[in-house]
């Protein structure tokens, strides 16, 4: 359904596009479609925050993991492979789904697997994960 949310084949396609909608801008919002997106790290909310005030930049994100208390830190800038984290993360993902058999499985294994997964919005901030919307 996220695949398709700009080519809608149904209704739930519908509802996955108007969300995508109001959680980047309650205004109008345009996103410019581009197939071949580059993956980002989520950035904590904070960063965003602390820069304008400190008018500093700063560089940190959550890393593409499984949703535990050995990573619900930002960490600062490091040499990053972001694609592969992605491709790592992605394999282990589909391997809990296919295990998953019940609505509390599935969510958990949502929540575990897309909080550090950013949303891309028209501002590019990456701040918001695709659990959240």
């Amino acid at each position: 359904m996220i695949i398709n949310h700009h080519n809608l084949r149904n209704i739930y396609e519908k509802i996955v596009q108007i969300a995508d909608e109001l959680s980047c801008k309650e205004e109008k919002y345009v996103e410019d479609m581009i197939t071949d997106r580059e993956p980002k790290y989520i950035r904590p909310i904070f960063t965003k925050i602390i820069g304008e005030s400190n008018q500093a930049e700063n560089h940190f994100y959550y890393n593409v993991r499984t949703l535990n208390l050995d990573n619900i830190f930002p960490s600062k800038d490091k040499e990053i492979d972001v694609a592969e984290d992605y491709r790592i993360h992605y394999d282990k993902f589909i391997e809990e789904l296919k295990v998953t058999t019940n609505m509390t499985q599935l969510t958990s294994v949502l929540e575990r697997y897309l909080w550090c997964i950013p949303i891309t919005d028209s501002e590019r901030n990456y701040d918001i994960s695709l659990f959240s919307i």
